[in-house]
Parts: structure tokens; sequence; C-alpha cells
């Protein structure tokens, strides 16, 4: 098993793809991959400030993920869809990245994490977790994400062959198991949140 502990200035910034705003991409595979061609990307991690009410860029054949960090709440508007109140540390919002998609704040400005895949070959999750109230958790995904949200994570797991690690604030840590690995479990501790993802790659 592959593991890669990351921290905010390991971020590279960059522009949104509509000019609207700039995102910091905490990880991606295939490393230095593009939307088009080849390389095509097949998942990306990012987050990003949101100043402004305004149409998310568009992603032709990615499935979109969207949990809001802090700030103000986010009504997401899915073109054919009901409209979907996002709060910090509360549900994930989801949405393909080829329909058209409007982000409106209800008050002061957010920062948001995303998770994007390539809907052909993959399929994720995300979610909150509540440092106070879950202590393991478990996956047997191709890859995973824990992301410190808000307050320090620190644990230990046999995927890590034992090892304690500590998040601050901020900080990534990414995984991938091979063929045969066993699951990836975390003992986890701290008093904050975390944003948990998995990611399902298709043979």
């Amino acid at each position: 098993m592959r593991w890669l502990k990351l921290h905010p200035e390991d971020y590279r910034k960059m522009p949104w793809k509509n000019g609207g705003g700039v995102t910091e991409e905490i990880a991606l595979d295939p490393p230095g991959g593009s939307w088009e061609g080849p390389s095509r990307i097949l998942w990306r991690v990012s987050m990003a400030p949101v100043a402004s009410s305004g149409p998310f860029s568009i992603f032709p054949g990615y499935d979109r993920l969207l949990a809001i960090l802090d700030g103000g709440d986010l009504e997401l508007r899915v073109e054919g869809k009901e409209p979907e109140r996002l709060s910090p540390r509360g549900r994930v919002g989801s949405f393909p990245g080829d329909v058209p998609t409007e982000g409106i704040l209800l008050g002061s400005p957010c920062r948001d994490f995303n998770l994007m895949v390539d809907r052909a070959r993959s399929e994720a999750m995300l979610r909150f977790v509540s440092l106070d109230e879950e202590g393991t958790l478990r996956s047997k995904k191709s890859v995973g994400i824990l992301f410190a949200a808000q307050g320090e994570v620190g644990g230990r797991g046999p995927s890590l062959e034992g090892e304690p690690f500590v998040l601050s604030p901020g900080d990534c840590l990414l995984w991938r198991r091979e063929d045969g690995d066993p699951e990836a479990f975390f003992e986890l501790r701290g008093s904050g949140w975390a944003l948990w993802g998995e990611i399902i790659i298709r043979t």
C-alpha cells in the first residue's frame, strides 16, 4: 500500500477553468495529467475560496463531489434538479461536471473542497467525519483521502505500518491499495472534523 502526506505548501494554485477564481490543487492522478487526451485525469482533489456567486466550470465526462469547509452556506443549482443547500460540515453535494451548475452564496464567502472523478473509469464518495464520534475508519476501495478540515487529526493504522501520524488543519493524507493489499483502517484521535473520501477505480 502506498501513502502520501501533503501539506498546504505542497498544493498548486491555478485559475479556474472558466476564469472565475483560483483553485488549490491538492493531488491528481496521473500527476501532470490533463482533462483531455491520452493523459486524461482519472481523479483530482482540490479546494477553493468562493468569493461570489457564479457558474461552475464545465468538465465533460466527470462527476463532482463538493463539500463546504468553512464560511457561509452555498446553494447548489444543478440544471434539471432542485436546488441543494450546502453548509460547513454538512451534506456533500454531487453533480455531473458536464451539466450547467451554479453556486449561489447565501451570506458570506466560503471555501469548498472538491473531488472529481472520470465517471467512465471510476466512482467516488465523500463525507465529513467527527473525530469525537468516529474513532475507526476502514476502506477496501482503490484510493483513500483523509483531509483535516478543522482541528488536528491524529492516529495510526496498519496501512501506515503502525506509524502514528498527525495532520494539521489543511493537511491531506492519500493512500492507494494495490491488488492483494489488506483493507486500510485508521484509529483516529482529535476533536475536530475531517473529510473522508474513497475512490473505486474500475479496471
